[in-house]
């Protein structure tokens, strides 16, 4: 056979074994996706009201837990990334919210929230007329490490408790530390106290619209 003849059909059959690779259905790998695609998106932040009377220069105190409890009766929710512990710098929260965490929680309903808190570390100035439970003299700036009363860790169940995590409805929590109650008049820290420390759910973010997507019948004002 003529080498330009047996050149042509090797050719032809390369290019027709190329067609049949291309006809087959390619085979899509899904592993690892499912857990994904039944999570939501649940971020923990904090916030902190200003304390009367004494001026509380730093508040400092570790997050060192903080889970979700299902209803179902399932393992709880960490919402620390690899449950690692978190230093909060509280009085840098009189002004604003800092975001703490977030964390994929299964889509269900969730019966309460819990946080393990530890170390706390207080610096106070003295502004008063006294020195401050025989610990703190007048006119002078304090440096404690109080002690926690009762416990360290706090059970969330009633409102907003229980919520429900929808899919696709990412959810948030605010924690709202109360240090003019927190903050005792021995200088120790009562986490348990009356409207001590609070949370609250986070109203949804509104959805994002396309440009121009708001019309005034006339002039729009702001």
């Amino acid at each position: 056979m003529p080498k330009a003849h047996l050149f042509f059909f090797v050719s032809i059959g390369l290019i027709l074994l190329l067609l049949a690779g291309c006809g087959q259905t390619p085979v899509s790998s899904t592993s690892g996706n499912s857990a994904s695609d039944s999570t939501v998106p649940v971020s923990l932040s904090m916030t902190d009201d200003p304390p009367n009377g004494v001026t509380v220069l730093f508040f400092q105190i570790g997050l060192t837990a903080a889970y979700l409890t299902p209803a179902s009766g399932s393992a709880n929710v960490s919402l620390l990334n690899n449950d690692t512990p978190i230093q909060i710098d509280v009085t840098q929260l009189q002004a604003l919210s800092a975001f703490l965490s977030a964390a994929n929680v299964p889509a269900g309903a969730y019966n309460s929230l819990t946080l393990t808190f530890a170390n706390p570390t207080l610096v106070i100035f003295n502004a008063s007329d006294q020195a401050i439970a025989s610990t703190c003299a007048l006119n002078t700036i304090c440096q404690l490490t109080p002690q926690i009363d009762n416990s360290s860790t706090l059970t969330f169940s009633s409102a907003p408790f229980p919520v429900t995590v929808a899919q696709n409805t990412p959810l948030g929590f605010l924690v709202d530390f109360h240090l003019d109650n927190v903050i005792q008049s021995d200088l120790s820290v009562n986490l348990g106290v009356t409207n001590g420390v609070t949370v609250k759910q986070l109203p949804p973010a509104p959805p994002f619209g396309p440009p121009n997507s708001v019309s005034c019948p006339g002039q729009c004002r702001v």
